[in-house]
């Protein structure tokens, strides 16, 4: 999702992108400019700046005579975003383990003790980037790191979809554990084939689950 300049839009931007990556929001679902207009009291521009700002972050997409209606999940999309994922955190992991500090370390340790016991996916969610994230500040590549989290924020929703729908967070901690333990070890092939092979899995099990999904609907119809 792009940044927009208005408060309200963003705002708006923000509590529909939640409800698109957390699964209330439903692909082929339509967002009714009124309704939302409504819901936030608000006139229809900055809900249209907010459709827009989705639909430049590729969760919305805006049709004619239908106007804004949330994009499908796509198998395609997941594998693309996972393998662009594994070739940025690779650069990023090999600048980052050689500066990582044991206060770093420590941080990443905390973030996922906090992931694990949240409350909610969103939650689960923003610790569960935010271990990723310290696991590649060593690198010291700004440019880098904001590509990363423009990519994760785009996969997020499929990670989400995978815990909701194949209770998938004990393999994600046990990954992680894993992850972490190799980084600490500063063994840079373990953990670029442990990073490797927890974002190839992941989107694997979300890429099954789009596709029995997509025979289901086919079979239904």
């Amino acid at each position: 999702m792009s940044k927009t300049a208005n408060p309200a839009a963003r705002t708006i931007a923000l509590t529909l992108q939640r409800r698109i990556v957390d699964g209330t929001y439903p692909g082929g679902m339509p967002i009714r400019q009124a309704e939302v207009a409504t819901e936030f009291g608000v006139s229809h521009i900055p809900v249209r700046e907010a459709l827009a700002s989705l639909a430049q972050g590729g969760l919305v997409d805006i049709q004619p005579n239908r106007g804004a209606v949330v994009t499908a999940l796509s198998a395609d999309q997941c594998l693309e975003l996972a393998e662009m994922r594994v070739a940025l955190e690779s650069i990023a992991l090999k600048h980052s383990m050689k500066r990582l500090s044991a206060k770093d370390l420590t941080a990443a340790r905390q973030a996922l003790a906090r992931g694990a016991k949240a409350d909610s996916l969103e939650e689960r969610s923003q610790w569960n980037w935010e271990f990723h994230r310290l696991l590649h500040a060593g690198a010291a590549r700004p440019f880098l790191l904001s590509q990363l989290e423009t990519l994760w924020k785009h996969a997020d929703r499929y990670l989400h979809y995978t815990w909701k729908n194949a209770h998938y967070e004990a393999r994600s901690d046990s990954e992680h554990e894993e992850l972490l333990a190799a980084v600490a070890a500063k063994d840079e092939p373990l953990a670029l084939r442990l990073n490797k092979r927890h974002i190839l899995g992941a989107a694997t099990v979300a890429i099954d689950l789009i596709k029995a999904n997509e025979v289901a609907g086919q079979g239904g119809a």
